[in-house]
């Protein structure tokens, strides 16, 4: 009897992680050309090198700039001078998510 509980457990278990895994998000879900929901002006233009994200910000004022980011546990990190900065893809309305002086900033992806 204990080896059909314990089959049943691990096969139970792999689902688990199959779904975590999952439901993480991937580059894809970060790659492309964005925009700021509030300030068009606001562009983001994220790409993939190997492990590493380039973010190009443009803002219509200054010149275009760019940081480096990692992906970890399904977000985009990057260091902002201040601390660690994560930007967050979200699948139901395909937007990202940041935080910003004042609040949130949202962008959309640019088609």
């Amino acid at each position: 009897m204990k080896k059909p509980l314990h089959l049943l457990i691990a096969v139970l278990i792999a689902i688990v992680c199959l779904t975590a895994c999952k439901s993480t998000g991937s580059a894809n879900d970060y790659v492309g050309k964005w925009q700021n929901a509030k300030n068009a002006n606001e562009q983001l233009e994220i790409t993939q090198n190997g492990d590493i994200f380039l973010i190009t910000v443009n803002d219509g004022i200054n010149a275009p700039r760019t940081v480096t980011a990692m992906l970890h546990n399904g977000v985009l990190e990057f260091n902002a001078g201040v601390g660690t900065t994560q930007i967050t893809h979200i699948k139901a309305t395909d937007t990202l998510t940041m935080p910003a002086s004042g609040g949130n900033a949202e962008y959309r992806r640019r088609q």
